[in-house]
């Protein structure tokens, strides 16, 4: 399936856009391939849209287009990704915080005074759903650019219950998962809590477990699940897992089982890395095909001395940053 294509030192982060792949080098270059767009010491987050938007931390932003041309940069502005079509910026303006969408012709579509936690954010035809300072999510109107309605999730638990990630939309609903692995189902017109559940996987067995939150992820109509081999597709119209196996015992005889949370499904394939940190196993890459049941393709890192720390793949390729900051890309066979 795949073959390894090459090794390359010194990267702290990476990123894959239309244009390329972008690299930050550990002297802080970072690289549009193999075109420095600049130098940041500073930590920096970059968003690829149709430009290339870059965040330090101590609110400094830069902007370069697709072939490596400082567009803008400047202050107390910060962007992010929203979907395919927008993308998120936070800025100051008279000591007041507002949040607005910029579309692909770089035209401000939305704006309102808002003061968001973090970039949890997803969209539908007319809303836009973020949460607020205080950790409630909150659905703001595209058209008129007002609050329809504040879901309070501190209301629903004594505990310290919080929004782990906006899933998305499925018809009417706003799917939200909670760091106690709750998974919620709001009408997006209303703001009403139409169920609250846990993913439940075997639950006719004597090894049933609660599926964890930071293993769920959201695809078309359904969550889907995966750690240390135990997989599930929870089907949002049928309200119930429709597809599970539980193939741990397997994988631990090759030290195949513990993954880290953020795989990639695509079709029957199941991508995911073992990082070798604080486990049992050297770090691996593997594609599982959930049909079978069976590892298609992997790949092991035979050096004990490192671990993975981020996986990331495109249509061509595959590429692992390991804990040295030496970047491994694997390509798909012609």
């Amino acid at each position: 399936m795949y073959r390894f294509s090459k090794a390359i030192n010194n990267i702290s982060k990476f990123y894959l856009g239309d244009e390329g792949v972008i690299y930050q080098k550990n002297d802080g270059n970072l690289l549009l391939n193999d075109l420095i767009l600049g130098n940041f010491i500073q930590q920096i987050e970059i968003t690829v849209f149709n430009n290339i938007y870059i965040n330090d931390w101590d609110g400094n932003f830069s902007i370069y287009n697709n072939k490596g041309n400082l567009v803008e940069k400047g202050i107390d502005q910060a962007f992010y990704y929203v979907s395919k079509y927008y993308i998120g910026k936070q800025y100051i303006e008279n000591n007041n915080i507002y949040e607005s969408l910029i579309d692909k012709n770089n035209q401000l579509v939305f704006r309102v005074r808002f003061e968001k936690f973090n970039s949890e954010n997803t969209l539908s035809k007319n809303n836009y759903f973020l949460l607020n300072k205080n950790r409630d999510i909150v659905c703001l109107n595209l058209k008129n650019e007002k609050e329809n309605w504040i879901f309070h999730i501190s209301q629903m638990s004594q505990q310290e219950t919080e929004v782990y990630k906006i899933l998305g939309i499925f018809e009417n609903e706003l799917i939200v998962i909670l760091n106690d692995s709750s998974i919620l189902r709001i009408d997006i017109e209303t703001g009403e809590l139409k169920e609250r559940f846990q993913m439940t996987l075997f639950s006719i067995s004597e090894n049933k477990i609660v599926a964890q939150y930071n293993f769920i992820q959201f695809h078309e109509d359904r969550l889907i699940y995966y750690r240390f081999g135990q997989y599930a597709e929870y089907d949002l119209k049928l309200n119930k897992i429709t597809y599970e196996f539980d193939i741990k015992e397997a994988l631990e005889k090759e030290k195949l089982q513990d993954n880290v949370h953020s795989y990639i499904k695509e079709g029957n394939l199941l991508y995911f890395y073992i990082s070798g940190f604080g486990s049992f196993s050297l770090p691996f890459i593997v594609v599982l095909d959930i049909n079978t049941k069976e590892i298609v393709w992997k790949h092991i890192l035979d050096n004990p001395n490192v671990f993975y720390k981020d996986f990331q793949k495109s249509e061509i390729a595959l590429y692992l940053l390991d804990s040295e900051n030496t970047l491994h890309i694997f390509e798909k066979n012609e």
